[in-house]
């Protein structure tokens, strides 16, 4: 009677980001393409979006290999039953966006011009933010000077889960929170009884976010979106990190109802975050991003 082998990858595999061992090795499709260079800190390898049900012995399972080594990040992307490599110089990333929502995560990575996006799912959180963390210790210029950082405002009325971010993330010492905004509703901030009543219709509002800097790097924590609509529910997270060096412009714009736009843009790309209310709240902190840009 013939016994059939067991496929230990399949038997292992689910939806969570693997670190690669000797008991999880290289998935066969990328085995002729990773790195076995000792400067290795950690590799591990994203599962394909399939269900356990569909998924099968035998199956190329995993969408992504990704190794940090000390100077480089190494990413291997499964293109059908093909590999495309991509090798990344940590000073190239000019920022790195880390988002949840539900069960769906993203670590995206801005390199000059190119991004580089990993999608996986959330019960792997805690070993994609270690990834973050590595390539986050890294891609700073060690000879760079700290650099002073402006008055802390107090910080606004932020939601119960927000707050909490705020105390985790001033935990280091050195990070200190330089501007934020609670959820305010848009009709708030509409000056017409017009344009009031239909905002309020509309019942979008206007979401929380936290600016934090150490002095090498922005941090900037926020929904994930800008505005929502009051039947939306909030799940979601996202953080951007910029190193204050990458820093190439910044855009200030305010609008007739009181609120304002800043953007802050690198060598790899732009993002923006909304404000409202006092705006004397964020002056320094503006003019401060202005003075490195």
């Amino acid at each position: 009677m013939s016994v059939l082998a067991r496929d230990p990858e399949y038997d292992r595999f689910g939806p969570w980001v693997i670190e690669i061992s000797d008991d999880d090795p290289v998935p066969p499709l990328f085995a002729g393409h990773v790195s076995e260079a000792s400067d290795v800190i950690l590799s591990i390898k994203v599962p394909r979006k399939v269900a356990r049900r569909d998924a099968a012995p035998g199956m190329d399972l995993y969408d992504y290999v990704v190794q940090l080594h000390e100077q480089t990040l190494a990413i291997h992307e499964r293109v059908h039953s093909t590999v495309r490599s991509h090798t990344v110089a940590y000073r190239e990333i000019q920022q790195l966006r880390v988002s949840e929502h539900l069960l769906r995560g993203e670590l995206l990575l801005d390199a000059g011009g190119a991004g580089y996006s990993l999608p996986y799912n959330t019960v792997s959180n805690d070993l994609m933010r270690e990834v973050a963390r590595l390539i986050r210790q890294r891609y700073l210029d060690p000879s760079a000077t700290r650099l002073e950082l402006p008055p802390a405002p107090s910080p606004a009325p932020l939601s119960f889960h927000f707050m909490n971010l705020l105390h985790e993330a001033q935990a280091d010492g050195r990070s200190r929170a330089l501007a934020s905004q609670e959820t305010v509703p848009l009709g708030a901030l509409e000056r017409g009884r017009l344009r009031r009543w239909l905002a309020k219709l509309a019942g979008q509002r206007l979401l929380e976010s936290i600016h934090l800097c150490d002095g090498l790097e922005l941090r900037i924590i926020d929904r994930g979106y800008t505005y929502a609509h009051r039947w939306q529910s909030l799940y979601g997270r996202r953080e951007t990190f910029i190193p204050l060096a990458n820093i190439r412009g910044l855009g200030w714009e305010t609008r007739d109802d009181g609120s304002a736009e800043l953007t802050v843009r690198t060598d790899g790309g732009e993002g923006s975050w909304a404000f409202s209310g006092d705006l004397q709240r964020v002056e320094e902190y503006v003019a401060w991003l202005e003075r490195l840009a």
